[in-house]
């Protein structure tokens, strides 16, 4: 593992949400090669909760990549230091195939076909529903009109 490192030296304290962070270090590291972003920060919360966070942050073939370490009430030891860096020295960046749902033109073309091809989907469907059943319900209604004028004759034409 070759790891070498650059100290920027500033403190920062900043207060959120009855939490304090305090920025105890910041360095910029080497490890295997790849340039890494190390940021250490204490928190403290208003019930005197210690929050330790060491986070390795680096940019390599257009993705992020962020390694963090916490630890609640102990503050991070060697061998924790020592564990993320194995897996940081452990981690391979390949190449991500690229998904066609990235590509500007096809999301586009598929919002455009989505906001139009749903409504007139659901208008079709409506449509059949009126005239299949509408015509159902006529002729089912024209064959009970026939048979009840033919009873009314019947009925009538024995009188």
């Amino acid at each position: 593992m070759v790891c070498s490192c650059v100290t920027l030296n500033q403190k920062n304290s900043k207060q959120e949400d009855n939490l304090t962070e305090t920025m105890t270090g910041k360095a910029i590291d080497v490890i295997n090669d790849h340039p890494y972003f190390r940021t250490e920060v204490t928190s403290v919360s208003d019930e005197n909760k210690s929050i330790y966070t060491r986070k390795y942050y680096t940019v390599t073939r257009g993705y992020i990549y962020i390694f963090s370490l916490q630890s609640e009430d102990n503050e991070i030891t060697e061998d924790m230091i020592n564990n993320i860096l194995y897996i940081i020295n452990s981690a391979q960046y390949t190449n991500v195939k690229k998904s066609i749902f990235e590509n500007g033109v096809f999301t586009e073309t598929l919002s455009t076909i989505l906001t139009v091809g749903i409504p007139i989907a659901i208008l079709v469907v409506i449509y059949l529903l009126i005239t299949k059943v509408g015509k159902k319900g006529r002729s089912k209604l024209s064959s009970e009109e026939a048979e009840l004028r033919a009873r009314y004759k019947e009925q009538h034409n024995r009188k």
